[in-house]
Parts: structure tokens; sequence; C-alpha cells
């Protein structure tokens, strides 16, 4: 999660590598200064999963007897299904479940950060498995943090940030340079060549077409895209485009590629590494079925990889839920490991622990109208559009941004 908030390579690794108690010196990044101090630190599973049972007012004064009931080997998911008022939970056996906010798949491994954000994050500081009773907002559920994940390194820091917009020197400075390119009458090549030696950031084959809103990461930067959609190859704007607060831009077109098919020359990369990644997950399920492996903690060892759990996987896949880990589940008896086999960019063994109750069969069949539906609106969207193309009149909307 550190990696993930985008402070920056330095401040990243500052913090990292820092004594509690100790400040950064401030520098500007990413158009940023940064001031943090190192709080504290220490090491804890890197994430848990966590079943909840929602009480109503029904079950409230049996809270205490149920937590005690669970916490002497109670069996929490029958519990959950039959206590709990949250029917998403309950089909699940009370197991918290959400989109992964990176692949958008079913998941239920939760941070302690992730905890923190929903007030529970008591449950990172007592045993795993063990149920505790949670208040929030007049609400009672009985909760429990269980499959802790491997021990990582934990940060809390005091952050203060301020964004660095041009000074009138400093932007006096580099328009002027940017001037002296412009005018020195170079091709473009030339003019990045000189950039680069100046320190200028020079950004290449940055793609835009009718529907960008801006070039690349740079903010404010629709002018350019207008212009870039009706200048020439090898055309260079004869002005510096001002965009926001942070950046002046000397715009040229590189290349043009007529709609339609896209010629091979832009794809051969794009080709070759699908067919890279293709082989080498072919190669990677023959080695593993080769070594005949019979646990899924070893499996995770021979692939430098580690153990998860889903919740909620069908036959039809959510979000970008690989088909073949549905299948596979799907097919793959209880408790019983599969065989290795590649799903998209990953290399997967799936052991299936339990089957849903009909409630969830309830579920799925909600999701299978919903994705007719979905199909439906699909199909006629299609139509429409084939309709349009047929039809001998040509679009002169404008487009606004």
């Amino acid at each position: 999660e550190l990696d993930r908030m985008n402070l920056g390579a330095s401040i990243t690794e500052f913090i990292k590598t820092a004594a509690i108690g100790e400040v950064n010196t401030p520098i500007l990044e990413n158009n940023h200064y940064s001031l943090v101090k190192l709080m504290a630190k220490k090491s804890a599973p890197e994430s848990m999963n966590i079943a909840i049972i929602a009480l109503d007012s029904t079950n409230l004064a049996k809270a205490d007897s149920i937590c005690d009931a669970l916490n002497a080997g109670g069996d929490f998911a029958a519990a959950a299904r039959k206590y709990s008022a949250d029917p998403s939970s309950r089909e699940t056996g009370g197991v918290l479940v959400f989109p992964n906010q990176f692949t958008q798949m079913p998941d239920s491994a939760v941070t302690e950060a992730m905890a923190q954000q929903m007030r529970l994050d008591t449950l990172f500081k007592v045993p795993a498995n063990k149920v505790i009773k949670v208040n929030q907002n007049q609400v009672v559920f009985l909760a429990k943090a269980f499959n802790a994940k491997g021990m990582v390194d934990k940060y809390r820091i005091a952050y203060i940030g301020v964004d660095a917009s041009f000074s009138d020197e400093t932007y006096n400075k580099k328009y002027a340079e940017l001037t002296e390119l412009l005018n020195s009458g170079s091709a473009f090549a030339k003019m990045a060549e000189q950039a680069r030696k100046k320190g200028l950031i020079v950004e290449e084959n940055a793609e835009v077409s009718v529907f960008s809103d801006r070039l690349s990461d740079i903010t404010s930067s629709r002018e350019i895209v207008s212009w870039a959609l009706k200048a020439k190859k090898d055309e260079v704007h004869d002005k510096i485009f001002r965009c926001g607060t942070n950046n002046l831009v000397i715009a040229a077109v590189k290349d043009q590629v007529p709609s339609g098919y896209r010629p091979m020359a832009m794809l051969k990369d794009q080709i070759t590494e699908q067919v890279r990644i293709k082989k080498q997950g072919e190669k990677l399920v023959a080695d593993l079925k080769a070594k005949k492996l019979n646990d899924l903690d070893a499996y995770a060892t021979a692939m430098s990889s580690k153990v998860d759990t889903l919740v909620g996987v069908s036959f039809m896949p959510t979000g970008s839920q690989a088909a073949e880990l549905a299948g596979y589940s799907m097919v793959t008896p209880i408790s019983q490991l599969s065989e290795p086999f590649a799903a998209r960019n990953y290399v997967m063994v799936v052991k299936p622990l339990s089957e849903t109750d009909k409630a969830a069969g309830q579920s799925l069949e909600a999701q299978r109208a919903q994705k007719r539906r979905a199909l439906g609106q699909q199909t006629a969207y299609r139509a429409f559009r084939k309709m349009l193309d047929l039809v001998p009149v040509t679009d002169n909307r404008a487009r606004f941004y």
C-alpha cells in the first residue's frame, strides 16, 4: 500500500529506511514538495479475512452468549447464516467480500489500513479467530479475523504536501529556453536532443484520438489534442502551449494512423509480448505438472507466490475474473486440487473449499438476469451503430470538452 500511494520514489525509500522520529529534507518531486515524519513502524500480517454477524433487534440480547459460544469453538459460518441481518455476508458465512481495487476480482483479503477505514482495525490487535463484539452507529455485530497472510513492515507517518507552481522567475527562464529551441528551426528530433541536454522532459509516442481529453498525463492540454488531430505529419506548432500551472509544451505530430486497422509496426511489440507471456505460461504449467505437487502451499512456493482466498466464485465470471478460473473452480471436486492452468497473464491452481447454498443460487440467478439485460443493451447499441453506419448521413456534430 505504501508503494501504491504515489508519494514518489525518494519519499517512499525514506519512509522504509528512516529511524522513528526522523524527518526528511523536502525536495521537489512531481511538482510537489513533501515533508514526512516517521511516527512508528511495526511488523504485522499483510492482510486477513474478516467475517461478521450483524445482529438486529431480535437477536441483540443474544450477542454475548453467541460470542461466547463462538469463542468456545462454535461454527461461525453456521451462526452467520442463522443470525446475521446482513443478506450479502450471510450468503458467504459472514465473510466480507468486495471487488479487489486493482483487479475488480471478488476478494476477501483486508489490510490493516482497510480495516481502519471500516473501524475494524481492533481485529488486527487481538488473536486471529477471536470473536469480538463491535458497536458502530448503534449497530451491533460480532466479528473475527482469520487466514493471516505473511508478515510485512507497516508504517505510521505524518505528512505535509505542498504543490509547486511556476514563479515568475522560473516561468520566464523556462519560456526563454523553449523559445530558443522553437526558433532554432531544427527538426523536432534535433530539438528533443537539445531539450534532454537542458534537463527538460521529452515524451514521445503519446497517442491521442478524438476521444482524448488531454495529452498523456499533461493537465489542461486539450488544446494540443485539438491541434494535433488537424495537423500534418512532422508538423511542429509555432507557439508554446501553457497547460495548467506546471507545464509549458512544444508539440509536434510524429505520425498519423488512419481510421481502421492499425499498422503491424505499431502492434508488433504488443503481439510479441502477448505471445511471450502465452509461451511462458505454457512452459510454467508444464513444469508444475511435472512436479506432481499435492499441496497449495507447495505450488505457491514453486511459483514464488502465495495462497489467496476468493469467495463467491461461480460459473459466471465477474469483473475482470478469468473464465478459466471460474471453469476450473466449478469442475474440481471440493477439497481437491485442480491441475495447473494458464488464465490470461497468470498461472493458477485452485482448491474449492465449499459450495454455496440455495440463497447464493438465487443470487446467481439475479446475476444471470443482469448479464442478459446487459447483453441485450449491448446488442441493441451495436445494431443501432450499424444502422447509422449504413445511413448516408455525415455526423458533423462538434465535440466539446
